[in-house]
């Protein structure tokens, strides 16, 4: 059983799909639970595929409610893997597991988290030995957890996200993507994908682009995805004058087709574990520019497979886009590599092979 916060169409709830949909269902009976009250939009898919999706139905992820319902749920289902994702999951599924004696507990850390949360790092320190094994989504991962808990390098194991490289190879042409999307056919496309919050960085993004547009008039900016802060964004980018040239396209539903319609690719964030998104642009093609933070880096061969600049920096992040749309020549370059080495590293069929070795030997265990 896989358990996270929510099923919302996020990275981490896209590597639960990923895995719980390849994984050998004649060796293993796969389910999913869900902690969040709402039904997202994974939860849908998951459900399609044929995996039972148990929610939890709890309103906040602080209720000490998630802990007896989780209980009831891992008796009555008989789990004997539980695979605890993000951090409520991880904490709520540790717990309730080793009170209901599953017998194995493997855990993925997704993120390197840059926020000061003293209380997530006192909790998960107090926790980590519940689990038999965790996996760590990039070398920074594993690195962080080994800095700030110690833990010992035999707990730990590195699988890098997968991403479902056939349906990356849409049917349809520049033209038409950007015909959908309602983008200039002439415009020159920096597409974006990600959680509208303060870890991914779009505030600085609008800063950027206010100047890029003085040396590229021509230039328009596609962002996919909600959250928290997407008013406030909003009425950034209004205050700013670009309203016309920044687009919010709020949850796009085929991602792909942005990609297609898209000349170049931006990831600003203040810190990540590994993101899909980034990679989804590197493996279509798209000359990317991210920001140098944990995760990125792990994706990103600088001046190789894209361009790396300083964090937290409108200017160094607009000299990096200015350096690939004024340089076709080595903007095409970068991107031919860097989908050689996405397709190469990181395919969705490769990641749930590792996991499968994982689940086998806990599964011995069980």
């Amino acid at each position: 059983m896989h358990l996270i916060t929510s099923l919302e169409p996020s990275g981490a709830e896209r590597v639960v799909y990923e895995l719980a949909t390849r994984t050998d269902r004649s060796r293993f009976a796969v389910s999913a639970a869900c902690i969040r009250a709402v039904r997202g939009e994974v939860g849908q898919w998951l459900e399609r595929a044929g995996i039972r999706v148990h929610y939890l139905d709890v309103k906040s992820k602080f209720s000490p409610a998630k802990f007896f319902s989780l209980v009831n749920l891992l008796k009555r289902e008989r789990v004997k893997i539980l695979h605890t994702h993000l951090f409520h999951g991880d904490q709520a599924g540790r717990i309730a597991a080793r009170l209901t004696g599953v017998p194995a507990v493997v855990s993925t850390e997704h993120i390197v988290e840059r926020r000061r949360l003293p209380w997530r790092t006192v909790i998960n320190a107090m926790t980590w030995r519940m689990a038999d094994k965790i996996i760590c989504v990039s070398n920074s991962v594993r690195n962080h957890l080994r800095t700030t808990h110690r833990i010992p390098p035999g707990r730990l194991a590195v699988i890098p996200n997968g991403i479902d490289i056939e349906k990356l190879r849409v049917p349809i042409s520049k033209t038409d993507a950007r015909r959908k999307f309602r983008l200039p056919e002439q415009a020159r496309v920096v597409a974006s994908a990600g959680r509208l919050d303060y870890q991914k960085g779009y505030d600085l993004l609008i800063h950027t682009v206010l100047i890029l547009i003085k040396r590229f008039p021509e230039l328009v900016f596609c962002i996919a995805g909600d959250g928290p802060d997407n008013e406030n964004l909003a009425e950034q980018a209004r205050g700013m004058g670009l309203q016309n040239i920044i687009r919010f396209l709020g949850q796009v539903n085929n991602v792909p087709e942005l990609l297609q319609a898209a000349d170049f690719y931006v990831q600003p964030s203040r810190w990540e574990g590994h993101p899909l998104a980034l990679i989804e642009a590197m493996a279509v093609g798209l000359p990317v520019v991210a920001t140098d933070v944990p995760g990125n880096r792990d994706a990103i061969i600088s001046e190789e497979t894209g361009i790396l600049v300083e964090v937290e920096s409108p200017e160094s992040l607009a000299a990096g886009l200015g350096y690939i749309i004024s340089e076709e020549e080595k903007a095409a370059k970068l991107g031919a590599a860097a989908a050689a080495f996405a397709n190469r590293e990181y395919d969705a069929k490769t990641m749930a092979a590792r996991y499968g070795k994982i689940y086998e030997e806990l599964g011995k265990k069980a």
